[in-house]
């Protein structure tokens, strides 16, 4: 029996695509954005929690279909489970999509991350939002990330 890496580990989870957002925010306009983003990170932490649940430990043959089109008997009884989990792939790409097309960076959903693109002194950096934290308070150079959060 084929034995597949968990779902999620095969997701584009963890960060959004690497095109530079087009949207510069101020300061304003990202807070005013947070309750919308708060509830997307909130949900995203939930559907990932789950996908961890679902597919830990399991191991799915390489086809759940017969040539003949009809499910295979040992893997009939994982066909619910396997619906569920694409279900809540769906919901997150559809939420991801959502923050992405607002011109916002998505860096890590375990931790809450998300990043503003902003001009500060002349140059393009983020503004920097952790789930958890009640508005924005922190930036960080474009190339440092996490790590070289600084105090606005």
């Amino acid at each position: 029996m084929y034995t597949s890496p968990p779902l999620y580990l095969s997701m584009s989870f963890q960060e959004t695509p690497s095109e530079p957002p087009l949207k510069l925010f101020t300061l304003q306009e990202a807070n005013a954005l947070l309750p919308r983003i708060r509830a997307i990170v909130a949900r995203l932490q939930e559907i990932y929690v789950l996908f961890q649940q679902l597919a830990e430990g399991k191991s799915y043959p390489a086809s759940l279909q017969r040539s003949n089109g009809y499910p295979r008997p040992d893997v009939a009884s994982a066909l619910p489970q396997l619906r569920e989990i694409q279900a809540l792939r769906d919901e997150a790409e559809a939420l991801i999509k959502e923050i992405v097309e607002q011109g916002v960076a998505l860096k890590d959903i375990e931790q809450g991350l998300i990043d503003f693109p902003a001009e500060r002194d002349g140059r393009i950096v983020y503004l920097c939002w952790k789930h958890g934290e009640d508005e924005i308070r922190f930036w960080h150079e474009l190339d440092t990330g996490f790590a070289g959060r600084q105090p606005l």
